[in-house]
């Protein structure tokens, strides 16, 4: 009872986060590689990109590259790196946003370099079997040559012996699987391997998952810790939408990290950073910081986020931030709260802000503990001057241009914007909170803030 219990669980979970994966499974020969990659497919519903399948894809096709493929391959030489790169980022690119998993791609610390260029990873699966385990598997593996299927006559035996499942053809036991020559591939592998692992610790901390001697059950059950530190959200509202209480919740409720660029703004002007510097001048003239300063900013502090859930609230602001976003991370998921503007202007005549922290009160429904004071630093609020009903009216009239080529450009992915129509936070919240744990049950799927900063 408790084994169904789990599995209900880990499928209520994994539908938020199951289409976000961008996944490289790695291991030696032997380790097992194919049966857990199709267990993999099956489970988690992900796209297979296998080097071996697209090369035989492009040969048959005769393209370009196969052509150039194949005459390598009839003379018995490995493809250069370049072929297999290109027929790797080629198919990425038609993928978008589509979750994969690459099966035995990086081969080499050159491609995996090349990889990051087009494509980052967030998760790399290191399938770590002992040596002794391998030589066992080995003997008894057979392989049929034109699809790459693999079998063994010790636990994933063909349905009649000697013969592919799929098309009845011989199995073969292929020359570099006898004991010598497989001792001499291992150690080849274990010198090629070992600088991608490095290369991934270093420059990716956090995405390298080392798997020692386990079992294809016992990775499906890891994967679903792994799994759910996927997504990459983004929320847009217009000011005094209720954006900065969903966004709240949101983080709390779901354990997301939260990346606000007038936080990160503040902290590089408190501490006196050479971006803070730079925006501290706009600031103090009451000017806009620039886009430029403020897509090095989100950048930087994107990379340190490594493979953890974030929630992006107040950027991308403008469609020239989106697009400078997609170009280091990949958003899945994006909502929009629409609010009317009268509901909007009838909320700001009760708003009061702290600035040092940009927390928002409001008289109405979210009063401070004190009147006037902060709740946690007991600084007076401020009435901003934009907050006037006339500028108020201008500032939704700017909002309003300013997001309708951001969401046209995110229109451009089919079911990433998740719309959200209410009168107060806590009618929109339920619907937010329901569409994040059942997002199959929306049209849309991911999530995206962006606004001002807003009424609770």
């Amino acid at each position: 009872m408790e084994a169904v219990h789990s599995e209900n669980l880990f499928h209520l979970n994994f539908e938020m986060y199951k289409k976000i994966i961008r996944a490289s499974l790695l291991g030696p020969p032997g380790s097992g590689k194919s049966t857990v990659a199709k267990r993999i497919l099956e489970k988690f519903d992900l796209v297979h990109i296998s080097p071996g399948d697209l090369l035989r894809a492009n040969i048959q096709k005769n393209t370009d590259l196969g052509k150039q493929a194949e005459a390598y391959v009839n003379q018995g030489r490995l493809v250069p790196d370049n072929i297999i790169i290109e027929f790797i980022t080629n198919h990425l690119q038609d993928l978008n946003c589509a979750s994969f998993l690459l099966d035995g791609f990086p081969r080499n610390v050159t491609q995996a370099k090349y990889l990051s260029e087009v494509q980052t990873l967030n998760t790399v699966i290191y399938l770590n079997t002992s040596r002794e385990e391998l030589i066992r598997r080995i003997e008894g593996r057979f392989v049929h040559l034109k699809s790459g299927r693999v079998y063994n006559t010790n636990f994933n035996k063909p349905k009649v012996s000697g013969k592919d499942d799929v098309t009845g053809e011989d199995l073969i036991k292929r020359d570099d699987d006898k004991p010598e020559v497989f001792a001499e591939r291992l150690k080849t592998y274990e010198q090629t391997v070992k600088p991608i692992l490095e290369y991934y610790e270093k420059e990716f901390p956090g995405i390298l998952k080392t798997l020692n001697d386990k079992t294809s059950d016992e990775i499906l059950l890891w994967n679903f810790q792994m799994l759910k530190k996927a997504v990459r959200a983004v929320i847009l509202g217009p000011p005094a939408s209720g954006k900065g209480t969903i966004s709240n919740r949101i983080v709390e409720k779901f354990d997301f990290v939260h990346i606000s660029p007038g936080d990160i703004l503040r902290s590089n002007i408190e501490k006196q950073t050479k971006l803070g510097n730079k925006a501290e001048r706009y600031v103090k003239q009451g000017k806009l910081v620039p886009n430029e300063l403020i897509i090095k900013c989100m950048m930087d502090h994107l990379k340190e986020v490594h493979n953890k859930s974030f929630l992006l609230d107040g950027f991308p602001r403008n469609v020239t931030q989106a697009k400078s976003l997609s170009t280091i991370q990949q958003i899945n998921a994006v909502i929009n709260l629409d609010v009317s503007h009268e509901v909007i202007i009838k909320r700001i005549e009760g708003r009061w802000i702290h600035l040092k922290s940009g927390r928002v009160y409001n008289t109405g429904f979210n009063k401070p503990k004190f009147p006037g004071k902060d709740d946690i630093t007991g600084d007076d609020l401020v009435k901003r001057e934009d907050d006037k009903v006339d500028i108020v009216a201008e500032r939704l009239k700017i909002y309003d241009a300013m997001i309708k080529p951001v969401l046209e450009y995110y229109q451009q992915s089919p079911g990433l914007i998740a719309t959200f129509k209410g009168s107060t936070t806590n009618e929109i919240w339920p619907k937010v909170e329901k569409f994040i744990v059942h997002p199959n049950n929306h049209k849309a799927y991911q999530v995206i803030v962006i606004a001002e900063n807003d009424s609770k």
